[in-house]
């Protein structure tokens, strides 16, 4: 079955003349690519270099430019297209027989394709790693191993892709797809090879991804993750671009209040703890998980005292949309919202409560009580507690305040600032007294139905436990739970 490898721009590069004997690459959809420009360029070899915007044969792209400049135009042309894909410019698309096969699109510099890399005695499986999904209509399979990403043009292709979950030769992928033969199944197994999307395996001994320490403790969903947030493994925008600024309306720095049972919060003298509070070094050198509380619960004025030190308000800049507390947040957005969870505090009803941060007030909310004894038992499950926890200490963001501004790196930046904050309580919890504990995980459905918040618009990313400090301090240095 005839097949062959397309080379074409990928989407976004546009081929100008500059003058009588230079062409200019240059991105009409981004801005920020610098301008690749080349001297010395033929009518000829222009023509050439034309030929690979619709997609043409490296032979035939050859053959156009040794008829332009003999021997010296093929060494020249190899090298444009060289440059080319230095620069992220060239995709790679399979036809088989009439029909695009399928395309494969590099997402950074770092890709650089390997036309014959795959043996044709070579068995390949489908990577854990790899995933399918809807990108812009078309089919698209992705890895976070590789530098790009594979569209599966022709309706084949997927069924090709399922026929790897099983390791196969090509010769035996062909045998169960009458779209390909074995050359042409060759050169899909080989463009998956691309893509990061593939690993050898011969359906019995452990393949790299399970027997390589590196490879094999990362989850799918973290490796995933990790190569999203950061440069490197994929071409999306990335940063402070501002996408939904001309879309959507940005939240308000403060929610508005979520009830009418309002309950001020005592607010510390901050010049007196400036001069009476215990040095800092003892603090950070002090500070620990503690998961024992004393006998009386801690107080409302506590809470309150532990709630300003850790997250008020100190400036607002209405107009910019920003805030300053003591605790740092990206962009100065501070997504993160307080709900404590109250099992035990003198002055303080069992509930759910929303910490305001403006007004340092709490506001009751009509949370049902199982709801609400589910999380204080979730919390206690997950800090391995020997008793219920005085307060749970809920933080949620408001997604849309990062993602306003923020691409690529949004979660990212949420969860840094859930670890801020996390540092920030248990040094003032320290300082306090007061018996701190972070915790790992959470439900976030639970809370979202609790609070009553649509899941996708605010949930919560993080868990913190507070009580009272117990009479005997616990034993410092000890072995993690679980590794006793």
């Amino acid at each position: 079955m005839n097949h062959s490898v397309l080379i074409s721009f990928v989407e976004g590069v546009e081929l100008n003349r500059v003058g009588t004997d230079q062409a200019a690459f240059e991105w009409s959809i981004d801005q920020h690519q610098p301008q690749f420009l080349l001297k010395n360029i033929s009518a000829g070899l222009y023509e050439a270099l034309e030929s690979v915007r619709k997609g043409v044969p490296t032979g035939l792209l050859v053959g156009l430019a040794m008829q332009a400049e003999g021997m010296h135009g093929v060494g020249k042309i190899m090298e444009i297209m060289r440059q080319l894909a230095q620069h992220a410019m060239l995709r790679y698309s399979l036809q088989v027989g009439e029909d695009l096969f399928a395309r494969l699109e590099p997402l950074t510099l770092y890709f650089r394709f390997e036309g014959a890399g795959v043996g044709k005695d070579a068995r390949l499986a489908l990577s854990r790693f790899a995933y399918l999904r809807n990108d812009h209509g078309v089919m698209t399979l992705g890895s976070p191993l590789g530098y790009a990403k594979l569209r599966l043009i022709h309706p084949a292709a997927l069924k090709a892709v399922h026929s790897l979950l099983k390791p196969q030769t090509a010769a035996e992928l062909a045998e169960s797809m009458p779209e390909l033969d074995e050359e042409s199944a060759l050169s899909f197994m080989n463009f998956l090879a691309n893509a990061g999307a593939v690993q050898e395996s011969d359906g019995e001994r452990p393949t790299r991804e399970d027997s390589d320490p590196a490879l094999a403790q990362w989850a799918f969903h973290d490796l995933l993750f990790h190569a999203g947030n950061r440069l490197g493994r994929h071409s999306d925008p990335y940063g402070g671009t501002f996408p939904f600024k001309d879309r959507f309306a940005p939240l308000p720095v403060v929610k508005k209040r979520m009830s009418d049972q309002v309950i001020p919060l005592y607010k510390p003298d901050l010049d007196r703890l400036a001069a009476e509070d215990i040095p800092f070094s003892r603090v950070l050198e002090g500070r620990q998980s503690i998961r024992a509380y004393g006998d009386a619960p801690l107080s409302v004025d506590q809470l309150g005292e532990f709630l300003y030190r850790s997250a008020h308000i100190k400036h607002i800049a209405d107009e910019a949309g920003v805030s300053w507390r003591p605790s740092p947040g990206g962009g100065a957005l501070h997504e993160l919202e307080i709900y404590p969870v109250v099992q035990a505090c003198e002055g303080l009803d069992f509930g759910l409560y929303h910490y305001d941060p403006l007004a340092h007030e709490l506001c009751r909310l009509p949370a049902p009580e199982p709801l609400v004894q589910h999380l204080l038992g979730w919390g206690e499950m997950a800090g391995q507690l020997e008793q219920p926890p005085q307060i749970l200490l809920v933080l949620a963001a408001r997604f849309q305040r990062i993602q306003i501004k923020y691409q690529s790196v949004t979660y990212a930046v949420i969860l840094k600032n859930v670890g801020c904050l996390y540092q920030t309580m248990y040094l003032v919890a320290t300082a306090m007294g007061l018996a701190p504990c972070a915790l790992g995980g959470g439900d976030s459905d639970l809370f979202s139905r609790a609070a009553g918040l649509d899941y996708y618009a605010e949930t919560s990313v993080g868990e913190f436990l507070l009580g009272s400090g117990p009479a005997e301090p616990p034993k410092r240095y000890a072995r993690p739970r679980g590794l006793e």
